[in-house]
């Protein structure tokens, strides 16, 4: 099974509000993921948004205080992203 891969860009928005957008891609094929759950969690691990990524595999969640993103799927394994682009 290939892993998901979240690609995540975080544009500065207004001050409190951030917008995260991006695509669920798998690893391997590179191919869009429908469907794939994408969580945004705080520094505690705790849920600060969570979205469905679309046909294309694209998304857009609020990302005020998320540290980083979990991308399920099944079928796939999950995949955690930092929101600076590192894998925890």
């Amino acid at each position: 099974l290939a892993l998901l891969a979240v690609l995540a860009a975080v544009p500065s928005v207004a001050a409190a509000q951030r917008l995260v957008r991006g695509t669920v891609v798998d690893s391997a094929s590179r191919a869009a993921v429908a469907g794939a759950v994408v969580t945004a969690l705080d520094s505690a691990g705790a849920v600060r948004a969570r979205t469905i990524a679309g046909a294309d595999g694209a998304f857009a969640l609020p990302g005020a205080g998320a540290a980083r993103l979990l991308g399920v799927r099944i079928g796939f394994r999950p995949r955690d992203v930092a929101l600076d682009g590192e894998a925890p």
